[in-house]
This record gives structure tokens, sequence and C-alpha cells, in this order.
């Protein structure tokens, strides 16, 4: 992962505050096939990411440890298009992420459970989401590729056509194996750069993964039961 001082900015809108209830995997399940449902009627590219793919391939189930479901929908689409295209199913966003004034995901939450919906772009031929606030910014990486239907239970769903090479990509080689301390910014394989645009995130950055490690040591410490 590069990492590099810069003056892009993540900026987090509170539009509506979420009303997060408890993880349940068979509701979290309904909602996004609601979400995806919806951005599909409204002629939206979109695929199934992220901890909600791995799921459903690596156990046809959202993860029983997840807590909230991911969508990621291809470069092109407006901000306007996702919310016309939540609107029909009754979902309006609650927290946009902009970057340097670019809408980059919008959450948001429907029975307890939030959803994530990645409006992705396109850099050096591949597709890129972000993540970060308070001074610093991940950038993250997706290959690029077809989307196919599958059907995950009773319920199908859009997924990149390469589904295994996709999941290796985001988590590594051995993404079918359940990793016990995970962290989204720090153990994905699909980060490809760090920006730093502040001291302060600077700071913080480091502290969050002193904190992963911390725990990381913990875990590999203790008894097996």
């Amino acid at each position: 992962m590069k990492i590099r001082l810069s003056r892009a900015k993540i900026r987090v809108t509170v539009l509506e505050p979420l009303e997060k209830g408890p993880w349940d995997p068979q509701g979290a399940l309904e909602l996004l096939s609601r979400l995806s449902q919806c951005l599909g009627q409204a002629g939206v590219s979109h695929w199934v990411t992220y901890g909600s793919l791995l799921g459903l391939v690596r156990q046809n189930s959202l993860l029983a440890w997840d807590n909230d479901v991911d969508i990621a929908v291809a470069p092109g689409v407006s901000f306007e298009a996702i919310c016309t295209a939540l609107q029909t199913s009754g979902l309006r966003p609650q927290i946009i992420r902009e970057k340097d004034k670019r809408v980059a995901s919008v959450k948001v939450c429907a029975g307890g459970i939030t959803a994530d919906i990645f409006m992705l772009t396109e850099h050096r031929n591949m597709l890129v989401d972000f993540e970060g606030n308070g001074g610093f910014m991940l950038t993250m990486s997706h290959p690029k590729g077809n989307v196919i239907e599958k059907t995950f239970g009773n319920k199908i769903f859009p997924v990149p056509a390469e589904t295994e090479a996709y999941l290796a990509h985001l988590y590594g080689p051995d993404w079918r194996i359940p990793a016990r301390n995970w962290s989204f910014r720090h153990s994905s394989a699909n980060r490809i750069v760090l920006d730093i645009t502040s001291f302060r995130g600077a700071l913080k950055y480091a502290k969050s993964w002193l904190r992963w490690q911390w725990k990381g040591c913990l875990m590999r410490r203790q008894k097996p039961t």
C-alpha cells in the first residue's frame, strides 16, 4: 500500500441519524435483496460486494458476525439516480460520504440494518472506492469484470462473474478461512493508497493500527477453549 501526503478530503454528512438494531442475518438478506431489486429496476448497474459477497459465496448466507450489507455501483451512476432508485423502495440516503465534493458512498438503514452503497470510480484500469475521515483517506480497489446473476438460497443477486478471483483481490488468497482479528482499514488486501491529509489524521490512523495490533496480540495469547 502506498502512503502519501495529500489534500484530498473525505466529508461525511449525516442527513438523518441511523437507528441501528442488533445484527439479524435474515433481515439483512431481505434488505440486500430489496436494495438490489430497486437498483436493478432503475437500470443501475451494481453487484454485491465486500462482506455480503464473502458470506454468500463462502456459506450461502450472510456472515453471522457482520454489521451491514454492501453493494457496489458501477462508475458513471449519479447520486440523483441512486436517490430515485431508493425512493421507489421507500428508502432514502441517511449518511453520504464525499470525496472532493463528489459522493463516494451512501448509507441507508431499514429495520435496524444498515447498508453501504459504494459508488465506484475508475482509476488506472481498476475500480475504486474511498473510506476514511478525520484527516486520512483509504483508496480501495476492485477488479473490473462482467457481472452475472447467481442464486443463493431463494434469492438472486448480481455478483462479479469471476467471483473467487474478486474475493481474493479484496481479502487475499485465504479468503475462505474466517479471520479472528479482521479490520476493514488494516486487513483488506485491496487497499492501494493511504492519503494522510493532516497531522491529526496520521495520529488517528496510527492509533487505529496499534489498537488492531494489540487486539491481535491478545487473541494469539488466549488459550483455545
